[in-house]
């Protein structure tokens, strides 16, 4: 019981840390509390940033504080983030944010679109084009989730045409490619520095869609082209 509490206390502790010192910190300079008549095109790049970790340090600390809280009276919740900015790809950082919605969104939304599309004849050998279908609808479904804004209707687009794409690539390397690439790929540090530096750039421009809507977004591009 003592261990539980002290664990728990030292979540909570972790939590507030996250949130107040790290979080509540980061917003005064990210895209949503930007003033977007007087920024400059670095104020948007650097607010894109500040918000992506905002969210991420404010949501991750609540998580912890709740985990703490359960922990505290002998109740072990689920964990909801685990490194999402470290992973290699668009899919593997999806399975480790907010990880909840994740799997209720593929329990309840992709499964059941999956079994149903494998019904129609035509797509029935067709698994990939059957997955990818599936994964915008879902995550269409997952933006209509966070907002009706059109802002997170693209948000949602954003992210499962990115997915779509990656679950083409791989498809790709695993049927078509020698086993020297495959190695590269899946195995050489290179790689993984690489890849994840693009899914961290792409999930970073999907924060823009996420935190501003259309006539903000409308003004940021226009500093852009």
């Amino acid at each position: 019981m003592r261990r539980n509490l002290l664990k728990g206390i030292q979540r909570i502790i972790t939590g507030l840390f996250k949130k107040i010192v790290l979080g509540d910190s980061l917003y005064p300079f990210s895209i949503a509390a930007l003033d977007i008549s007087t920024a400059r095109q670095t104020d948007i790049v650097i607010g894109v940033y500040a918000y992506m970790l905002y969210i991420y340090f404010n949501f991750s600390g609540y998580t912890d504080m709740a985990i703490g809280c359960g922990r505290m009276v002998g109740i072990d919740l689920p964990e909801n983030f685990n490194y999402p900015f470290f992973k290699r790809n668009l899919q593997q950082f999806w399975a480790n944010w907010h990880m909840s919605l994740t799997t209720w969104l593929t329990d309840y939304i992709y499964w059941p679109l999956a079994r149903k599309f494998r019904n129609i004849q035509k797509l029935r050998k067709k698994p990939v084009t059957i997955s990818n279908i599936c994964i915008v609808i879902t995550f269409l479904v997952c933006g209509l989730w966070h907002g009706d804004g059109l802002n997170f209707i693209l948000w949602g687009l954003y992210h499962g045409i990115g997915l779509a794409i990656l679950n083409g690539y791989t498809h790709f390397i695993k049927k078509h490619t020698s086993r020297n690439i495959k190695k590269f790929v899946h195995n050489s540090p290179v790689a993984y520095g690489i890849s994840n530096i693009i899914t961290f750039q792409y999930v970073a421009l999907g924060f823009l869609l996420f935190a501003c809507d259309m006539e903000k977004l409308s003004r940021i591009s226009s500093l852009f082209f």
